[in-house]
């Protein structure tokens, strides 16, 4: 469904933070390259421009971002229709009385604060200065901040006459495409929740090659607003059919400057305001809503698609926000489910991604989503995972089950239940896979996706959450541990990440022989990649159990299970890592004051998937046992290890089993 980070985003942030442990998610290719000149309306040649009208001025911006007004408006849009129109003299009475109520301070008989004409008689409004208002209207600049707003019924009524009522198409559902679901619709009232304003954000007669299948753009505005506002309602709007695919809102710049547009490389497609495809219709909230900041950057992101090779396309499509008063529970958008898998051809197979919820909140409403191969989408989630007795069956409640699927009838649905912190949600889709090729995840409509975008009140600190395998609920003795400690149920530890550059320990003495559990694990990550990926050292974590054995022949077994959670950027990815290793150990003799590993254990691996390395060990001090004896009781090890492009620094504490 995105285009966007699906080549940046998940790529630098999934393969790099995951340490390695996924190996090119995504396989998919590149973005098509720069859009030739027939490939943009009203701007340069290039791959960006300025949201600007057909063969107009750009659009002009204060120094505020915002879309200016007054004279500098001449040439802006904001998406509107660049068609003029002569507004019908039979209704000016009715928008002469709005017009003196809400425009009249400046816009009166005689114009005052820098207003470029009246809008007190209908004589003023030729068919350019109507189209010039209209564009204020739908971008949500008139009347400025600071001045009593207009209503959204007012605003409507003024907008459809000035643009004789060419608004575009607002969709409504279409009947079910043959498939069955586990929940009834989540449909929109049609009258508009009390007391709320709106703006558009809308394409600016953009055209798209006949010769381009998929095309991204995306058309970033700041959020004309003067106040913390809540998004209320959401409707698209259809201007050229012939060509949309789907359109998202996101809540970022992806770095354009508000009001201009460009591909859309540098989106976060996570961190997600609202999403349509064909057959959804407006989503509207009960109460509360999705919280919206005074300037705050909205992109809308289009999928266009011109495989039927169209001639003379020209889209002008988007969105009409509804924003109100913050009152109510706030609304964000969760995004569950699997990534980066591939099915293989002439094939029908599921694929499966969990999240285990690191807080509670409760879920409003869902919106799956797959592409044209999928077959069956099913969401269901299992209490309280961790504390499950591993040998009972699995009990999943439903959460959403699709029976069937229909690419052009695509629905949010009304899902409301409680989640609690641990509970453990499972995302599966079914996808026919009838070609000769393998079928893999990515943005494009050929590709698939598996995706529940879930809006769920209060937030949780991330956007994505997913992990491939199931979490493991207890220790599994990997291939170097030694064969009784399959019986050995080590404590579940808790591993924090910290920021840093160096280890905590310059020197090493063995520990005595027997065997230890880990009790307290720290993962060291480089602070540059800390900074460069936005990584979130509070929320970021992993859970793990394991075990150590230490003989008289300075042989060594390190043997840990552990579930990475990274989180970066707002994504969060949970992989399985398992390391189980043995080998000698011998301290190292360095006379070299600049050798790195002075004062380490030279670590001689017999098993285990790691090369030759180094340990640094630092025993405890001695405590009185219960025979009265001064006993080591255990204590920290550090050691080196690479994942991926990136080196981490692992530090264990061990305490002795006996």
């Amino acid at each position: 469904m995105y285009k966007t980070s699906l080549n940046t985003q998940i790529n630098r942030i999934y393969q790099v933070l995951s340490l390695g442990l996924v190996v090119s998610v995504l396989g998919c290719e590149p973005t098509d390259t720069a859009l030739s000149q027939e490939g943009l309306a009203g701007t340069e040649a290039g791959e960006s421009g300025t949201i600007s009208s057909q063969g107009g001025e750009e659009a002009g911006m204060n120094a505020a971002g915002e879309l200016a007004s007054g004279q500098e408006m001449a040439g802006d849009t904001a998406g509107v229709t660049a068609e003029t129109c002569q507004p019908n003299i039979e209704q000016w009475p009715q928008m002469q009385a709005i017009l003196s109520e809400s425009c009249g301070l400046c816009h009166g008989t005689e114009p005052q604060f820098g207003a470029p004409f009246s809008l007190m008689d209908y004589e003023s409004f030729t068919p350019e200065h109507a189209l010039r208002v209209a564009q204020s209207l739908s971008e949500g600049s008139m009347p400025p901040a600071g001045q009593e707003p207009l209503n959204a019924e007012e605003r409507m009524s003024l907008y459809s006459w000035l643009s004789c009522g060419e608004l575009g198409e607002t969709p409504t559902p279409v009947p079910a495409g043959g498939f069955s679901s586990s929940r009834p619709l989540l449909t929109a009232p049609d009258e508009l929740p009390s007391n709320v304003d709106f703006f558009e954000l809308r394409a600016d007669g953009f055209t798209v090659p006949t010769r381009r299948d998929d095309r991204y753009e995306c058309f970033t505005i700041s959020a004309p607003i003067n106040e913390e506002r809540f998004i209320r309602r959401v409707e698209t709007i259809v201007d050229d059919a012939r060509i949309l695919h789907h359109v998202v809102v996101i809540p970022d710049a992806g770095g354009r400057e508000p009001g201009t547009h460009s591909k859309c490389d540098d989106d976060n497609p996570f961190d997600m305001v609202y999403a349509w495809a064909p057959g959804q219709g407006a989503l509207q909230f009960a109460e509360g809503g999705i919280r919206l900041s005074p300037g705050q950057a909205l992109t809308l992101q289009i999928h266009y698609n011109n495989s039927a090779k169209y001639e003379n396309t020209s889209d002008r499509s988007g969105v009409r926000i509804y924003h109100g008063p913050t009152e109510g529970p706030e609304v964000a958008v969760l995004t569950l489910g699997p990534v980066g898998f591939e099915v293989p051809p002439r094939s029908r197979e599921e694929v499966t991604g969990y999240c285990e919820l690191p807080q509670g909140t409760s879920l409003i409403a869902s919106f799956p989503h797959m592409h044209e191969k999928g077959a069956r989408f099913q969401q269901s989630v299992t209490r309280d995972w961790i504390n499950q007795e591993p040998s009972a069956d699995i009990v999943w409640e439903d959460v959403i089950t699709l029976d069937g699927w229909d690419f052009e009838s695509q629905y949010v649905y009304a899902t409301e239940m409680d989640f609690a912190q641990g509970d453990l949600i499972k995302t599966s889709c079914v996808y026919e896979n009838d070609s000769d090729e393998p079928l893999r995840f990515g943005e494009k409509t050929a590709d698939e996706m598996c995706f529940n975008f879930a809006y769920i009140s209060p937030p949780i600190p991330v956007s994505l959450c997913n992990q491939s395998t199931l979490p493991a609920q207890r220790y599994i003795p990997g291939e170097c541990a030694p064969s009784e400690s399959s019986t050995w149920a080590p404590p579940p530890v808790e591993v924090r990440f910290e920021a840093g550059e160096s280890r905590a320990l310059s020197a090493s003495s063995a520990l005595p022989t027997g065997q230890y559990w880990i009790d307290e694990a720290i993962a060291i990550v480089p602070s540059d990649v800390v900074e460069q990926y936005r990584f979130d050292l509070v929320e970021s974590g992993a859970r793990g159990r394991g075990i150590a054995v230490w003989t008289d022949e300075q042989n060594v077994i390190l043997d840990l299970n552990s579930e990475m959670r990274l989180v970066a950027a707002g994504l969060s990815f949970t992989e399985r890592l398992d390391l189980s290793l043995e080998g000698t150990v011998s301290l190292r003799e360095s006379t070299d004051l600049n050798d790195e590993f002075a004062g380490s254990f030279d670590l001689d691996i017999s098993c285990g998937n790691l090369d030759n390395g180094q340990l640094w060990v630092n025993p405890d001090a001695p405590q009185v046992d219960t025979n009265g004896q001064m006993q080591v009781k255990g204590g920290w090890v550090e050691f080196p290890i690479g994942f991926g492009p990136i080196d981490l620094l692992i530090r264990v504490h061990l305490n002795r089993m006996n």
